[in-house]
């Protein structure tokens, strides 16, 4: 009802706003529908109506729309043939206990009809970006859930020569030239393989070019060609080994999996469901032998491609998940608003680097940054030369404000008898 009583509002005023001659004339449909999702996308009325007035709507076309829907003959686009009225709208956000949360219980999926007239969906997320189907939307969890991102290995790979060999391997052994033989022998639990006339020869642990020296040495003594280079010697790999890892922490399925002897810290991750909600990106640890092995940050491999931080993984590794030390939002007039994690002093200009920067409309004077310490909130205006020295810290909201300026400084406006009434540049 009181939706009803704003456009009634809104077509009032609109028909006192003069009239010009229209050059693209709107039906009485769209200016219903434009004025509906104006109102809903939180437009002031004078924005609305300077917008129509620009589209060439008259003054003589909204009178008959005012009196037809005081009639009762035409209502607002909020009945199923309406293809478009609210689709943009957002729930309104709720602040308790210092999170946000949607006034009403989202739907994880909003179906609208398309041009075609099929059914499709579109994802539920709040007006700042930082919500989905109610739940954080934290920069780089949705890489390890992605359907067309698995890290799986890639076994059709060349063999590198410094992967290191162990029980289960299968090792292929060609000769080729005066002599020829083709020789496969998986490696045992003892770590060796057993060949006819030669004998047990000892590879696990080996890389594969130090096993290619260990058996070129051993076959010598069946075939004297391969020390006059008669003959050649290759040693490649035919299956690979499996080895067992244990993933714990903060992931969706914690376990312990039977992984390719070439995957790594991503494909383990992979495998175990991604990384909860609040679950660390910046701290992966990677134990091995016991001893801390590896203190890995997954943003170096998402922002800089760093595929180090793509550690190999080894029989019997474990990864432990910690959970995050501070998570930040950032809305506004930025490229990418959500939730990022941050490190411990990570100033304000690291976070904006992460955010992809300002857009076009932003001030980039200051921006603010809001924090609970725990006893009551607190807001702080940090200027552009401080970006590099204010520590964000858990819990902090930083927003960028946009130009809201609806004035110009060099716009004039020309209506009336002309043939292209608009506006135009004052130079």
């Amino acid at each position: 009802m009181l939706k009803n009583k704003r456009l009634l509002f809104l077509l009032v005023l609109l028909v006192t706003l003069g009239s010009v001659n229209a050059y693209a004339q709107m039906t009485d449909e769209q200016i219903i529908t434009y004025v509906s999702e104006g109102v809903a996308a939180g437009k002031s009325e004078r924005q609305i109506g300077t917008e129509l007035i620009s589209k060439g709507v008259s003054s003589t076309q909204l009178q008959r729309i005012l009196r037809e829907y005081r009639s009762g003959s035409i209502k607002p686009n909020n009945d199923e043939n309406s293809t478009r009225m609210l689709s943009s709208s957002r729930p309104e956000r709720k602040v308790t206990n210092g999170e946000e949360i949607p006034s009403s219980t989202p739907k994880s999926k909003e179906t609208v009809e398309s041009k075609n007239g099929k059914a499709e969906k579109t994802d539920n997320t709040d007006k700042a970006g930082l919500l989905v189907d109610g739940k954080k939307r934290i920069y780089g969890h949705d890489i390890f859930t992605a359907q067309n991102l698995s890290f799986e290995p890639n076994q059709n790979a060349a063999t590198p020569e410094d992967y290191v060999l162990g029980p289960g391997d299968e090792i292929v052994i060609d000769i080729w030239g005066v002599n020829e033989a083709t020789i496969r022998q998986k490696i045992s639990p003892e770590g060796r393989i057993i060949v006819s006339q030669i004998g047990p020869i000892q590879l696990s642990g080996l890389t594969v070019k130090e096993a290619k020296g260990k058996i070129k040495a051993a076959f010598r003594r069946m075939y004297s060609s391969l020390g006059s280079g008669s003959s050649q010697l290759s040693v490649t790999l035919g299956d690979l080994r499996t080895i067992q890892v244990n993933v714990l922490g903060e992931v969706k399925v914690p376990g312990t999996y039977r992984l390719s002897s070439f995957s790594t810290l991503f494909n383990a991750i992979y495998r175990a469901g991604g990384i909860t909600e609040i679950g660390s990106l910046r701290n992966v640890k990677v134990v091995r032998g016991g001893e801390a092995f590896a203190f890995v940050d997954i943003y170096d491999y998402l922002f800089n491609g760093k595929l180090e931080s793509n550690v190999p993984l080894k029989e019997g590794d474990v990864i432990i998940v910690p959970a995050y030390n501070a998570l930040v939002s950032i809305e506004g007039s930025v490229k990418r608003p959500m939730f990022y994690e941050v490190k411990e002093g990570e100033p304000v200009a690291g976070l904006l680097s992460y955010a992809g920067g300002f857009t076009g409309n932003a001030y980039s004077g200051s921006v603010n940054v809001e924090r609970n310490d725990g006893r009551t909130n607190h807001i702080y205006t940090v200027p552009s030369d401080d970006f590099g020295e204010f520590a964000l810290k858990d819990g902090d909201a930083v927003t960028v404000s946009g130009s809201e300026v609806e004035t110009f400084t060099n716009r004039i406006e020309i209506k009336g008898a002309v043939y292209r009434p608009g506006t135009f540049e004052l130079g």
